[in-house]
């Protein structure tokens, strides 16, 4: 029987994923309920998934390649380490696998797309376990240039406003402590992932109008951000309003909404020239 290596490392690339983003799900699952866990996404953006059905949709596109035995070697190796009940191990599985496939696909027009959507679920898979060490390195830098911006726009409007630290001090004294969830770094990285899925789907190849279209996106979601913290910064009404209210959901609609785009525009104009 032939097996096509799209399909093959479709297969293989979903494994990973689905254990990957299914230990975290049933923990959390088995802590807070099935309603809590469904409402808070699983404890996963659904930029993620999103980006990894993208990518294997791109991945699919056919193939003349069969898989020959050094396939099947890296296969059972991969599933022999996701045997070990980590996340975090099998996001990295996910991206070696990818890394691995990259170089697999000699067909000329399926490999330039198989290359962008394995581009996709590496920076995908690899997003997770970053975010997660990246935080813990620089968790107090990344925070306090929060609040040292958050501090500086609040003055604008407020002239004994100040920060210290990973906290901001608005009108009558009301504290704002800014904690790793809303840091920008946080929903930048999210918002990034959102733009390299879209230009890479839409394109097989970066060009510059693209990469200047992510440097707006990163500059519009700290904007943003800072803008929420400020409003947080204000008082009890507005913190809770922006925090846990309606005006969380309105900040992450427009985050994503903006985010598209910028995304589409930037290969809108590539298209144009």
């Amino acid at each position: 029987m032939i097996i096509y290596r799209h399909h093959f490392y479709s297969a293989a690339l979903s494994i990973a994923v689905i254990n990957a983003v299914l230990r975290p799900a049933i923990a959390l699952i088995r802590e807070d309920g099935w309603l809590a866990a469904l409402m808070g996404g699983f404890g996963i953006s659904f930029v993620i998934p999103m980006a990894f059905v993208f990518g294997i949709k791109l991945l699919l596109i056919k193939s003349r390649d069969t898989v020959c035995p050094r396939d099947w070697a890296v296969l059972i190796a991969a599933l022999f380490a996701l045997l070990i009940p980590s996340a975090t191990l099998a996001w990295l599985v996910a991206a070696a696998l990818a890394m691995f496939a990259m170089s697999r696909f000699s067909d000329p027009f399926s490999n330039q797309w198989a290359r962008a959507g394995l581009s996709i679920i590496i920076f995908a898979a690899l997003r997770e376990p970053m975010a997660a060490v990246l935080l813990k390195l620089l968790a107090t830098p990344l925070l306090d240039t929060d609040a040292i911006m958050t501090a500086m726009l609040l003055k604008l409007f407020i002239s004994d406003a100040s920060s210290l630290g990973n906290i901001v001090t608005g009108p009558g004294g009301h504290r704002l402590l800014i904690l790793t969830g809303c840091t920008s770094y946080t929903n930048l990285s999210i918002a990034l992932l959102g733009w390299f899925t879209l230009s890479r789907s839409c394109r097989a190849f970066m060009d510059i109008h693209q990469v200047i279209a992510g440097l707006f996106v990163a500059g519009f979601v700290v904007g943003l951000n800072v803008v929420r913290l400020v409003l947080m910064a204000v008082g009890p009404v507005p913190y809770h309003f922006f925090h846990d209210g309606i005006g969380s959901s309105l900040f992450q609609v427009t985050l994503i909404t903006v985010t598209i785009l910028i995304s589409l525009m930037g290969v809108r104009r590539n298209e144009t020239r």
